[in-house]
């Protein structure tokens, strides 16, 4: 932590009052709504109506990141999270459950649409990216985790009569208020070292005849040891790894104005191969982990203490997951870490769909969070890590789309069948999801991927 930036460290320490805040709200928020008289379907369908929120949001986000910069919009995100946490609080109202999932899920897209540009930006150069994303997610996640505990308890010490969970809604929002402040105090302004700024200067030079992402940086780029001269010659290779001629794509649609143009005009053939990635990890993601506490209660009737304790231990092998990530890939590189993650994942969704006793799902349950959360913030940092600069905006805005579509469709799924189907057919369709998610990776991306990877 020493070693990175002023504002990297600002970022990274504040999260962690993003992570309380966040963790409470995501383990009170379906109970809530359980105790107000919604049905498990209306809950996937109020999930997917937030999904569609962000995704529809996240391109004029986009464009106006550029415009008003993306701390403005960073922190407006979070006050519209911290009000919407309180709107959900106040009232048992089905109308304003949704008006309250629209402005927190507007909130939401603002943030996720700007957050990792920000941190990259006060990372100041590519050698740091990677590192500065996973600190930020351990902190994320291991906060998350006491949020979650809280989440058990707070109902009990500060009983409410709307319901028992009113409360704890109350103190999520005041807590994204004052992490709004925070941050709006203590973030410097974005600003591009020296060293960033050279580079960009160089990406402009090239970005008429060249376009970005054919291929991942080398771990050894990400080494938080490596002396400065090594850095400098990283960041110079992982320029020329991301840049790639548009001749294919010119010659593909000549002075054509078709859709298919039109969209490799924005980003390139292989970012948009990305983002079908980033949609099918959504997916996965989606379909099961906002409805954890619901599985955990209509599977084995838990209690909300008990439920409260076991996303606690998953919030804390999440947090062990974001920190082992580097590990893993200066250990196996990253071929050999995706197909390793790939497989464990699909074993344990497997598990999961098999009726068995409550400590044997637990640890399945636990082991299968962490190792989601290994592929998962892969896939995040790296193709957001080698798109340049002047496009990160655009990509961010896209991927945030095109995810939120799909998570849409695979969050009203997972409530249609937690209403008409099992506790287990999430799992059973995350395995689905995750083996077309598998082959699209090995057909689709992993040659772009792996191009000029380096293992180590």
């Amino acid at each position: 932590m020493a070693d990175l930036p002023q504002g990297v460290r600002r970022f990274v320490l504040s999260e962690a009052l993003l992570g309380v805040s966040m963790g409470l709200f995501s383990l009170v928020l379906n109970l809530h709504l359980l105790a107000a008289g919604m049905s498990e379907e209306a809950i996937g369908f109020l999930t997917a109506l937030g999904t569609m929120v962000v995704g529809l949001s996240a391109i004029p986000i986009g464009l106006l990141a550029r415009r008003l910069g993306r701390k403005k919009l960073f922190i407006t995100g979070i006050l519209l999270m911290g009000v919407g946490y309180i709107v959900f609080g106040s009232t048992k109202d089905v109308a304003l459950f949704y008006l309250a999932q629209t402005i927190q899920s507007l909130g939401l897209a603002l943030l996720i649409t700007t957050e990792v540009q920000l941190l990259f930006s006060y990372a100041g150069r590519a050698s740091l990216e990677t590192q500065s994303y996973s600190m930020m997610f351990a902190i994320f996640t291991l906060f998350s985790g006491v949020g979650t505990f809280l989440g058990g308890y707070i109902p009990l010490w500060f009983p409410t009569t709307l319901t028992p969970y009113q409360s704890a809604l109350w103190i999520a929002g005041g807590g994204m208020l004052l992490l709004a402040v925070i941050r709006g105090l203590l973030l410097p302004p974005e600003k591009l070292s020296a060293k960033k700024q050279s580079l960009d200067d160089d990406r402009r030079l090239s970005i008429s005849s060249q376009s970005s992402i054919n291929n991942l940086p080398s771990i050894n780029s990400n080494h938080p040891h490596m002396d400065e001269s090594t850095s400098l010659n990283d960041d110079n290779n992982l320029l020329n790894a991301r840049s790639t001629s548009l001749h294919d794509t010119k010659q593909r649609f000549p002075h054509s104005d078709s859709p298919f143009s039109l969209l490799y005009r924005l980003l390139s053939a292989s970012e948009w191969q990305l983002i079908g990635l980033v949609m099918l990890s959504g997916s996965v993601f989606a379909v099961i982990t906002p409805f954890q506490n619901v599985i955990l209660k209509l599977r084995f009737d838990a209690s909300d203490e008990t439920i409260s304790w076991v996303l606690t231990l998953a919030g804390f092998f999440l947090f062990v997951g974001s920190l082992s990530l580097p590990r893993f890939l200066s250990i196996f590189g990253h071929k050999k870490t995706y197909s390793l993650l790939f497989a464990v994942n699909l074993l344990l969704l497997i598990f999961l769909t098999v009726p068995l006793p409550f400590g044997t799902f637990t640890i399945f349950f636990l082991i299968r969070g962490g190792a989601f959360t290994m592929l998962n913030n892969l896939i995040e940092s790296q193709t957001m890590s080698y798109v340049v600069e002047e496009r990160r905006d655009s990509f961010a805005a896209f991927r945030s789309l095109f995810r939120a579509l799909a998570s849409a469709v695979a969050s009203y799924l997972g409530g249609y069948l937690l209403e008409y189907g099992s506790p287990l057919l999430p799992f059973a369709a995350g395995a689905l999801l995750l083996i077309f998610e598998w082959l699209y990776f090995r057909a689709l991306v992993a040659h772009h991927l792996f191009k000029t990877v380096q293992e180590t």
